[in-house]
């Protein structure tokens, strides 16, 4: 099976799960395609084991392990999809708080990573790991910014009001490209 027929099966069945999801009103659908891939995936092992398809799995997972997922997601999918939620922010709410978002965006993302950082450098050097500043530092960098695509599913779901939506969808956009930057 070839990478593209591989991707091509995944975002399939993504999108399969992203349709079903709709119809289960208790989950969200953002988490019940997460949950629904881990028993998909772990579906796909039994069977494998079951029949002695081995080979055919340890070729799929060689497959995935090739595919270059920094470049696939940072270069090619980040820009995307805070592109798309973009689309959802009332421009004018944007402009009229653009100091509050700005500072949120900014300030909160810093202070965030700062404090993950430096709480990660002392567990490390209270457990008695040797790790270099720089880990703890690209760890609070991953984390330090919230999730915009999951942020924009939430707030869809939640009754507010546009100026509020506004303020904290963009404030959730920003400091997402702050976290890359």
């Amino acid at each position: 099976m070839s990478t593209v027929m591989i991707i091509s099966c995944v975002l399939a069945v993504t999108s399969l799960l992203a349709c079903v999801s709709y119809r289960v009103r208790s989950m969200q659908s953002n988490v019940f395609v997460l949950l629904s891939t881990w028993v998909l995936f772990a579906l796909i092992y039994a069977l494998a084991q079951l029949f002695d398809c081995t080979d055919q799995f340890e070729l799929m997972l060689q497959h995935f392990a090739a595919i270059d997922f920094y470049t696939l997601v940072v270069d090619g999918m980040l820009c995307y999809l805070l592109f798309i939620g973009c689309l959802h922010i009332d421009i004018t709410s944007f402009w009229q708080k653009i100091r509050i978002i700005l500072t949120l965006a900014f300030v909160t993302t810093l202070l965030s990573f700062a404090v993950t950082a430096t709480l990660l450098c002392w567990i490390f050097h209270f457990m008695g790991m040797d790790y270099p500043v720089v880990t703890a530092m690209l760890y609070a960098a991953i984390i330090a910014p919230t999730d915009p695509v999951a942020v924009l599913a939430l707030l869809k779901n939640l009754k507010l009001s546009k100026q509020l939506y506004a303020k904290v969808a963009s404030e959730s956009l920003l400091n997402d490209g702050v976290g890359v930057v």
